[in-house]
């Protein structure tokens, strides 16, 4: 779906964002609970965010659409159409909006959450994964330099 998705926009809306470069808001944070928190069976961090730039997307346009087969998207690819409405920010008749952030907003993202980076190393769990993973760098550069 993404490239199917990409395609579109970078045919015939290349002024928007591409959805793989930005970040995906919301309006409120009860907004977010209601309509995606069940994406990440709750285990999800919502952050505050501020931009410059954004673009209310319904995502459920998505819902009416299936991959094509085909590398080539036509006029008669099903749900197509449904690629169009979401790219000129139309509204469904029950949205899902969807606010894309294009990328430069998570550096303002990253500065709300390096407190929980900061306590996941910090925690037990987080030392023993960073361990794992310096072990596993160092013997990566043993097996470069002994070739």
């Amino acid at each position: 779906i993404e490239r199917d998705f990409g395609m579109i926009r970078r045919q015939d809306f290349p002024e928007m964002p591409s959805r793989l470069q930005c970040v995906f808001a919301g309006t409120t944070i009860s907004e977010l609970l209601k309509d995606w928190a069940m994406l990440f069976n709750g285990k999800a961090s919502f952050y505050e965010a501020f931009c410059n730039e954004s673009y209310p997307m319904d995502a459920a346009f998505q819902n009416g659409y299936s991959a094509a087969t085909e590398y080539r998207l036509t006029d008669s690819t099903p749900g197509i159409e449904n690629i169009y409405k979401y790219w000129r920010c139309e509204k469904s008749s029950s949205p899902r909006i969807e606010i894309l952030l294009p990328l430069q907003a998570g550096v303002h993202i990253a500065r709300c959450i390096m407190p929980d980076i900061l306590a996941f190393y910090e925690s037990e769990e987080g030392q023993r994964e960073f361990a794992e993973w310096k072990e596993r760098r160092e013997t990566e550069k043993r097996e470069t330099k002994t070739e």
